[in-house]
């Protein structure tokens, strides 16, 4: 605390008494009874009357009191000028005497957060988004342009996989598997060679009575007769015993592994892996959280002035 000259001031009161006295005026009685005799019509003063006082005057500069009783006068004397030592400064106050404002030892500080240049810093309350993709930890996860791909067979729902093909095989609801032209499979159907309607077998022929005469032995539509015998063919029907069938061949296909991407990691069809960092909307990111501003930094004792606080030493 620096040495304060004081500046004192002493009031002085002066006081005088006031001025003025009284005068009574009676009327003797046998003068009264003369002039009673002389001026009938006059009326006498009761003899309780009292003149009018003098009004009390106070010297120039003075004052008179409430009760009318002194006069006064307030004198200032001024016993020397208020100073501070080096390095602070004189501050007049509105009431009493004027106080030497300097640098306080206690340092700005914040309430909430810490202090960084003039600002208070701390954790905001929004958190960090990702732009794109959603936050897995620190990163933002999200869709890569790169497929899943086999490192051997083909893709093929979601596996890799490799596909063999063998011909198909054949057979017939009726008749007899055969081979027709071109190596086809076919389905033989045989009948035997009748007779016309109207004739009888005869020695392996046909014969009627009634006109007698012969015939051929004929064979139902859709059917070529071959010595005694009918024939039809038809297409065999075929089938896989293991695969698909697809035309004439069976196609089996054989799952040989699961694909991979080449970069990031594979989500059923698609590769995810970080397209970016989460980032605040407000402030900064640190980690986890959003930091900024979030105060100014305050003077527990005395009043801040850029980084220090002052106030009365």
């Amino acid at each position: 605390m620096s040495a304060l000259a004081k500046s004192d001031r002493l009031n002085e009161t002066a006081k005088i008494p006031a001025s003025g006295g009284r005068r009574g005026v009676w009327g003797l009685f046998a003068v009264a009874a003369v002039f009673a005799v002389l001026l009938s019509a006059v009326a006498v003063p009761s003899a309780s009357a009292h003149p009018p006082e003098a009004k009390t005057v106070c010297p120039d500069g003075y004052t008179l009191s409430a009760d009318e009783t002194e006069c006064s006068k307030t004198t200032t004397t001024d016993h020397g000028k208020a100073s501070c030592d080096a390095g602070y400064d004189l501050v007049p106050k509105t009431r009493g005497a004027a106080v030497c404002v300097g640098e306080l030892p206690n340092k700005p500080v914040c309430l909430s957060g810490f202090i960084r240049g003039s600002e208070c810093i701390g954790e905001l309350p929004n958190k960090p988004v990702c732009l794109s993709g959603f936050i897995r930890g620190s990163e933002c996860i999200g869709e890569l342009p790169n497929k899943p791909v086999c490192s051997s067979g083909t893709l093929q729902a979601g596996a890799c996989v490799t596909t063999t093909t063998t011909a198909a095989s054949y057979r017939c609801g009726l008749g007899r598997l055969t081979t027709g032209a071109f190596g086809i499979p076919v389905c033989e159907h045989v009948r035997v060679a009748q007779c016309p309607a109207g004739y009888s077998v005869f020695w392996g022929g046909c014969v009627k009575a009634n006109p007698p005469s012969t015939a051929d032995k004929i064979c139902p539509s859709g059917y070529s007769k071959r010595g005694g015998f009918c024939y039809r063919y038809t297409v065999a029907t075929p089938y896989c015993t293991s695969g698909t069938l697809s035309g004439h061949s069976c196609k089996r296909t054989t799952k040989v592994g699961d694909p991979t991407c080449l970069n990031g990691s594979r989500q059923d069809s698609i590769c995810v892996g970080k397209v970016g960092d989460p980032t605040c909307l407000n402030g900064s990111r640190q980690d986890s959280i959003c930091v900024g501003k979030v105060g100014d930094p305050t003077c527990l004792n005395g009043s801040r002035q850029d980084s220090i606080c002052v106030g009365k030493v």
